[in-house]
């Protein structure tokens, strides 16, 4: 069995299971804590990823017991709906990371009536991905007691695709932690199957509670990667073990306790980004505004956070120039972590403080040390009042441009800014703005989609999204979409009406490339290769299967199909050359509307 690792820092590689290894890992996690064979397991992380897979689907499968699969968009909007499905299925054991557990303490928290629950099923909350705060296991655990769950329920554990999954739990979370005085909770001791241990820089094997690299040997560990030996053999030192990449200790009661990273990567959300694929996401985006810059981890609320911290090419920064390299980097972030940075300037009293080595780094962790112990904290202060001091003339330059024109243009401004988790006028955002030009991903469309709903209090079609890349557009066809669905009577449509284009990119000087879906008949797969694109001054356009929405079927064979979009295609761009390209089953649709437009003497590529 091959399961993809994150590629998060840096290529995804295909971890290599057998069946033995696979059933050897379920086998001690479900030792691990004693489960009810009545009750079922609750599921919102997708099967394609290894807790999902593993942790829930196959444990319980092993089990014997019923598994429940909700939608993560459905979780994540709305964290009340996860305590509910636990109360009504009875459930005993789910997966919640840390932010979740945060997020789901704050619903709770801003609720004015109490919902009747009862959580005396639930025996186990698998917490990991990410570290786990201890402040927020507290406030979690007194959540969940609350509804009847015993206040150890949260169980934080460390896993990794290599270790099928979690490997490592806590199962006295937060007690343990709280007596120990840990501002981060434990990972506790290793399931049967695998061994751990620390060891230091020099090559040894570490003391109890010395710091140093972890290792993790055993038959639930992967022995290699799929075609990749050069990989698996820099994966592992001597004797089999394997090199996590993580640093950490383990206390004299033989707990493992992180404390920090051997790669230098953030940690987001439980997603691991390279700090340096950062960097130079920023450096290309800002070229030479700044004389140098350094991006750094930081801790923000119940998660890391990108920090960028620049030296401006002058002294002093003018207060545009410094919103404008502001607005550059959060767009470089936003795109490459969905996420948005704390940016600050350095003053010139500040640049001695940077630790740059004999051969002129910068020593990102000692930057970030530098940064928790407040000696940033006057440059933070001067960014932070420049910002404010010329955010009255930046937010006229962003009403002075392609200003809403209505309403509803405004409000939908508000709502892609909020999926991006910025401002609006930061992300220079405008009625004429292109999504996939900020960074929209197929996630962010989702997520859009449920931003706007509950505004509008209707279902909103994701084509609508696909179709109308700007703000305005978009705007205008929701509106239009929204009377329509209001009206008393639908006007009667066939498939010869339907229009399958998507436009991804509407303008460019280069020939057109047109994208046709693979079998599910979805086009979403095809934003991530549009954002690749976005310089090549090229127009990009995709074509979407019928029968998604109503009023349309789905088509009836392959020459209808062939038909509609050969016509799509003409009535968009009448002459070639064409550019066409097909995903998966769209590649044998792209041949044969290749063969039609080449019976009229056009070019295909």
């Amino acid at each position: 069995m091959l399961m993809l690792t994150s590629g998060s820092t840096g290529n995804a590689k295909a971890v290599c299971f057998t069946h033995e290894q696979v059933l050897d890992a379920v086998s001690g996690k479900a030792a691990m804590r004693v489960l009810p064979r009545d009750r079922p397991f609750l599921n919102w992380i997708g099967l394609d990823h290894v807790a999902g897979l593993l942790e829930i689907h196959l444990q319980a499968l092993w089990l014997g017991v019923d598994q429940i699969h909700v939608s993560a968009a459905d979780i994540v909007t709305s964290p009340t709906i996860f305590l509910e499905l636990i109360s009504r299925h009875r459930v005993a054991l789910t997966f919640a990371p840390n932010l979740f557990l945060a997020k789901l303490v704050a619903t709770f928290e801003s609720l004015q009536q109490s919902p009747k629950l009862d959580l005396s099923s639930l025996v186990c909350v698998t917490s990991g991905g990410e570290a786990n705060d201890i402040n927020t296991c507290i406030a979690a655990s007194t959540l969940f007691s609350k509804y009847g769950a015993p206040h150890d329920v949260i169980t934080a554990g460390f896993g990794m695709t290599e270790t099928c999954a979690g490997s490592l739990y806590n199962t006295r979370c937060p007690e343990y932690d709280v007596s120990r005085g840990y501002t981060v909770a434990s990972l506790g001791k290793c399931i049967t199957g695998i061994e751990m241990r620390i060891v230091t820089s020099e090559g040894q094997v570490a003391a109890s509670d010395e710091s140093g690299d972890l290792e993790v040997r055993g038959k639930v560990v992967f022995k290699g990667y799929y075609r990749n030996e050069t990989a698996t053999k820099q994966a592992f030192a001597p004797g089999h073990w394997f090199r996590t990449g993580d640093r950490g200790f383990i206390d004299s009661n033989g707990n493992l306790n992180m404390v920090g990273r051997a790669k230098e990567v953030i940690n987001i959300n439980g997603v691991k980004i390279v700090a340096a694929d950062v960097q130079t996401a920023v450096e290309n985006a800002l070229g030479n505004r700044v004389a140098r810059l350094v991006v750094f981890s930081t801790h923000a609320s119940h998660t890391e956070q990108v920090t960028v911290a620049y030296i401006p090419k002058a002294f002093p920064i003018g207060d545009q120039e410094m919103m404008d390299i502001a607005r550059l980097v959060t767009q470089a972030c936003v795109i490459r972590t969905a996420s948005r940075p704390l940016v600050f300037a350095l003053r010139e009293q500040s640049i001695p403080l940077l630790p740059v080595s004999t051969l002129g780094k910068i020593s990102r962790l000692k930057v970030s040390r530098l940064f928790e112990d407040g000696e940033f904290a006057a440059d933070l202060e001067f960014h932070h009042q420049t910002v404010l001091r010329a955010s009255g003339a930046a937010k006229q330059m962003y009403m002075s441009g392609s200003k809403p024109e209505n309403e509803s243009e405004g409000a939908l401004i508000e709502n892609v800014a909020e999926t991006l988790g910025a401002a609006s006028d930061v992300l220079d955002i405008t009625s004429e703005t292109s999504l996939f030009d900020i960074g929209f991903t197929s996630m962010h469309v989702i997520k859009l989609k449920y931003h706007i709903e509950p505004r509008l209090g209707t279902d909103v079609p994701v084509v609508l999204i696909m179709k109308n890349p700007t703000i305005r557009a978009l705007a205008a066809d929701i509106d239009a979409y929204m009377k329509q669905s209001q009206g008393d009577s639908d006007e009667p449509a066939t498939i010869e009406d339907y229009d399958p284009v998507v436009i991804i990119r509407g303008e460019g000087s280069k020939t057109p490339l047109w994208m046709i879906h693979p079998g599910v008949g979805e086009v979403l797969v095809f934003i991530g290769l549009a954002q690749c694109l976005a310089q090549d001054d090229r127009p990009v356009f995709a074509l979407r299967a019928a029968g998604f929405e109503s009023p349309y079927q789905r088509f009836e064979s392959i020459n209808q199909t062939v038909d509609i979009y050969t016509a799509a295609i003409r009535r968009c761009q009448p002459r070639g050359p064409y550019a066409l390209a097909g995903y998966s089953y769209g590649t044998m649709l792209a041949f044969e509307i290749s063969k039609r437009l080449n019976a009229d003497g056009n070019k295909i590529t």
